[in-house]
């Protein structure tokens, strides 16, 4: 499946659904980190970021933590200098 679910920063509702399936079967793969695996919600935020950065969503994936419950999202040193 394409990643690029026509990449804009408000989905379309052909798109959301597009999204929202995809979130769902890649949240089934154990091999993803933990706050992803079993979690299509936050998977569809992190496919929302990939959209926005023009990325891979497994790229995302892999370089998203949460530092804190509740707190603000961040991206891996890795990912942020290249």
């Amino acid at each position: 499946m394409s990643e690029t679910f026509g990449l804009s920063s408000v989905p379309e509702k052909a798109a959301l659904e597009s999204w929202r399936a995809y979130a769902t079967d890649l949240a089934k793969s154990p091999l993803l980190p933990k706050p992803f695996a079993g979690n299509p919600v936050n998977v569809g935020l992190a496919i929302q970021y990939a959209a926005q950065m023009q990325l891979p969503v497994l790229t995302v994936v892999n370089a998203m933590y949460q530092p804190r419950p509740g707190g603000n999202l961040g991206f891996a040193t890795e990912f942020m200098v290249g």
